[in-house]
């Protein structure tokens, strides 16, 4: 059962990562984002995406664990992708691939 300084230190993580992220957003508010920026910015989705799948596809020991539901997903990923160039739908499609057939194998 948890205590009251676990439910405190989550309370804490929280509140600080909270504040720290809204920071930069109500300093930033009435800026204009330079255009370098913006292209630079417009990176961050597919590292992220990329991120996410190397964090699947590798194992706590190093190696690389790739299955059925992982090449399943890679695959509507990748078709999503090409097709509509949007980094939302492609990662909804991926991850609802691979969570329904993880569930049947």
């Amino acid at each position: 059962m948890a205590s009251v300084s676990d439910f405190l230190a989550v309370l804490v993580v929280g509140v600080s990562s909270y504040v720290s992220r809204s920071i930069f957003i109500v300093t930033l508010a009435r800026r204009a984002i330079p255009e370098s920026a913006r292209r630079v910015l417009d990176y961050v989705a597919p590292s992220v995406l990329g991120a996410l799948v190397v964090a699947v596809l590798i194992g706590p020991t190093g190696e690389v664990t790739l299955g059925a539901p992982e090449l399943a997903a890679l695959a509507a990923g990748g078709v999503v992708a090409y097709l509509t160039r949007n980094h939302l739908i492609t990662l909804v499609t991926g991850m609802t691939v691979f969570w329904v057939i993880r569930a049947l194998v």
